[in-house]
């Protein structure tokens, strides 16, 4: 056996050693969460709506959204900051993950893309992947997101398809539909489905807040469920002053878990807050290049 041989079986080794650590690792996460997510599984009890809380219709609620929606599509150009999660998959809720965020906003004129999406992520916990760092770029690696683990399992970078088994393991949606757009796009989608006004109960409510951001809160409430929606209510939170959304969540209808007072307690289906969010930072290539020096990517890459 020669000597290229030789290198391209030590290749194809450790090929397949990465494959299954990566394979391994996002299978564990999504079937073993830790168990602290036992302390966080249910949302506040639906009676309480915020102080000062006004009844609004659906159709002002999606003007709102809308409008939000246009305007950061004007104005919107980069952004970064952390971003706290929660997700049901398959019916059981994942741990809270939280994780620094850079995007690069996607700008058309007249239909052509003139700025591309990326996406730069680190995770900062739960502790198991503290330290994974994950880049999407629309425009490069085919489409194809490359991802790191972090301590001693950082041998090589992977490059996944953003909605492979792989990399949806644990995700609700695929990194491709991270973001502060997708919030508002989240809400329009709620409300514009097929629902009437008599179906649905609305509410306004100024002067929340998240981290130190004062919002105004949009609450979408069915008032029975619904043969096409999985939901109880949605909500989301408007930064007042900037006009981007900073948190959407939505809830399912109670199931067996009570609240402390012995109600029924609706189900976290999804939540995503946005926190110590800077826009329009002057986001680089070297934003979204895993050649960075100041992330962790490995030299040696393989794709999965």
């Amino acid at each position: 056996m020669n000597r290229n041989q030789i290198l391209l079986l030590i290749v194809i080794g450790q090929g397949l050693v990465i494959a299954l650590i990566f394979s391994v690792r996002f299978k564990r996460e999504s079937v073993e969460p830790d168990d602290s997510v036992g302390v966080v599984q249910v949302a506040e009890p639906m009676g309480s709506l915020p102080e000062g809380a006004q009844e609004s219709t659906l159709a002002e609620a999606l003007t709102i959204a809308r409008q939000g929606l246009t305007s950061m599509r004007a104005e919107l150009i980069d952004y970064r900051g952390r971003v706290v999660k929660r997700e049901r998959i398959q019916g059981q809720l994942a741990e809270e993950s939280e994780m620094e965020i850079k995007v690069q906003c996607r700008r058309l004129d007249k239909e052509e893309v003139v700025q591309p999406m990326r996406v730069y992520l680190k995770f900062l916990r739960p502790r198991g992947v503290a330290g994974r760092e994950v880049i999407w770029a629309e425009d490069q690696n085919d489409g194809r997101l490359i991802a790191h683990e972090p301590g001693l399992l950082n041998v090589a970078q992977a490059s996944l398809d953003p909605r492979g088994e792989r990399a949806m393991d644990g995700n609700l949606y695929p990194i491709t539909e991270i973001g502060l757009f997708n919030l508002v796009e989240q809400l329009i989608a709620r409300g514009e489905e097929d629902l009437q006004e008599s179906q649905v109960r609305v509410t306004l409510a100024e002067g929340q807040m998240i981290g130190d951001r004062e919002c105004q809160q949009i609450r979408i409430e069915l008032i029975q469920p619904h043969d096409e929606l999985n939901f109880e209510y949605a909500e989301i939170f408007i930064d007042s002053q900037r006009q981007i959304p900073l948190r959407y969540a939505a809830y399912g209808w109670p199931g067996e878990t009570t609240t402390g007072d012995g109600d029924a307690a609706s189900e976290v289906l999804e939540e995503y807050t946005y926190y110590d969010i800077e826009t329009n930072v002057g986001l680089t290539d070297a934003d979204f290049d895993p050649s960075n020096e100041t992330y962790d990517f490995p030299a040696f890459r393989v794709n999965l």
